[in-house]
């Protein structure tokens, strides 16, 4: 049987139809994608639009299969899913479906569950960066400075107000920097030290920011040793700890104290192995245990312990595992637990606890997902949010929480958008505050609230 279609609107305009005698080809179906295929909302905080992409032709009408957790609905014009889950939802699979105009169709099956926890926006920083720095204030309010945006290193800072969940800029450094460290210190003044500035010169500056002139002032003369990637750390007495990093030279061993009584800083020894990139946690006792970092491009099994009343630091451990840019997190028992983070293998979803009173360290539950360049938040309550990171499959939005009482992650609600290399940090109220980062997209503008 001979078959006509038309082949142009041109044509069909002018009268003319071209006849074929075999059957219209049918319409390709090119898939059909979501924004998230695999999904973690929180029950209570609207999602984020969850928006398909289709080839294949124009599409009629979007259904879907099962029907979604309660309070989330599928656009059936448009095949956006949007809404504010009500009631904490297990994993499941959920198959929407595309309907072409010329006929046929095609789907793609979404994972979707909801659970108790989860992300809201609060709107955009003033700048977008990454590898900047967030202290908690005495007033309540963050600081947040520095980073790197756009191929530059910023000078700038901003305050968030929780109050108003909103940020305003606040004095600028002397100098632009990133990867550098920020320390509240008692006297409520932040000490800004170290990182990478203009030009990617590795700075031996540091400055300090005064919260009520919100301004920053320089500390007179140098650190003693130029220094980024590395870790600082408020011991009891006041004074602060900083440690290793990425200096001129290459990778650092020595340490250097800041006293806040004599605004200067002091050569404190050298750890027994040189680390950048490794963990930093004050622990009860005031010792410091500073874990795993690379020695070149080799991530390190090896911790130590430093001892501010003897100014000396002493072997450890060791992890179980080599790991670098991973996170570590003081628990309420004085253990510390420490995760993820890369190794000479690849990306780690292993995790472990440091127990002070034996200087080691014990496997604990994995993570679900494997990641590195996240961050380890410490929850009011003894849980810790891990949000975030980087791993094989690229840039992460999943996020999930450590319970010490039984040893194992579980899903929370997922980030807005992937990222690493941003900052979190507990609210007074018991949220925490992600702001910034980095992904596929370049430097991150965006900043939410996590509610536990």
């Amino acid at each position: 049987m001979k078959t006509c279609r038309v082949v142009a609107i041109a044509a069909l305009a002018a009268g003319l139809v071209a006849c074929s005698t075999s059957s219209p080809p049918a319409v390709s179906p090119n898939g059909l994608t979501y924004t998230t295929n695999n999904a973690v909302y929180a029950a209570g905080l609207a999602i984020p639009p969850n928006t398909p992409t289709v080839g294949g032709g124009a599409v009629s009408t979007f259904s879907v299969s099962p029907a979604l957790p309660t309070g989330l609905v599928l656009n059936a014009t448009t095949g956006v899913i949007s809404g504010t889950p009500t009631e904490v939802t297990p994993i499941a699979l959920y198959r929407v479906v595309a309907n072409y105009v010329l006929g046929g169709n095609t789907s793609a099956t979404l994972a979707i569950s909801v659970v108790v926890g989860g992300f809201a926006s609060v709107g955009n920083m003033v700048n977008a960066r990454s590898g900047h720095a967030a202290s908690l204030l005495a007033s309540g309010a963050l600081l947040v400075t520095g980073g790197y945006v756009g191929g530059g290193y910023l000078s700038s800072a901003e305050l968030f107000a929780p109050a108003t969940a909103t940020f305003k800029a606040t004095g600028s450094m002397a100098n632009a920097r990133s990867l550098h460290t920020a320390t509240v210190l008692q006297s409520g003044l932040v000490l800004v030290a170290g990182g990478y500035g203009t030009g990617g010169v590795i700075l031996a500056s540091a400055e300090l920011y005064d919260p009520a002139k919100g301004t920053f002032a320089a500390v007179p003369g140098s650190m003693v040793a130029a220094r980024a990637g590395h870790t600082a750390t408020l011991l009891q007495s006041g004074q602060v700890l900083l440690a290793g990093g990425t200096g001129p030279g290459g990778i650092l061993a020595g340490a250097e104290i800041y006293d806040p009584g004599t605004n200067t800083f002091a050569y404190a020894g050298s750890m027994t192995t040189m680390r950048s990139g490794q963990s930093a946690t004050l622990l009860q006792s005031g010792q410091v245990l500073l874990a795993g970092g690379y020695v070149g491009n080799s991530p390190l099994p090896t911790a130590e312990v430093y001892d501010p009343s003897a100014n000396t630091f002493t072997a450890t451990g060791p992890m179980a595992a080599a790991r670098a840019l991973h996170v570590a997190a003081l628990l309420a028992g004085g253990q510390v637990l420490v995760a993820g983070g890369n190794s000479s293998v690849g990306y780690l979803a292993t995790a472990e606890v440091y127990d002070p009173s034996a200087g080691t360290f014990a496997a604990t539950g994995s993570m679900i997902a494997p990641r590195s360049s996240h961050t380890g938040t410490t929850l009011q309550g003894g849980k810790v949010l891990v949000a975030g990171g980087v791993n094989g499959s690229g840039y992460l939005v999943g996020a999930e929480v450590y319970d010490p009482a039984s040893g194992t992650f579980s899903l929370t609600g997922n980030l807005p958008v992937p990222m690493a290399l941003h900052t979190a940090v507990p609210l007074p109220g018991g949220d925490v505050l992600v702001a910034g980062g980095w992904n596929e997209s370049g430097t991150l503008l965006n900043a939410e609230l996590y509610t536990p």
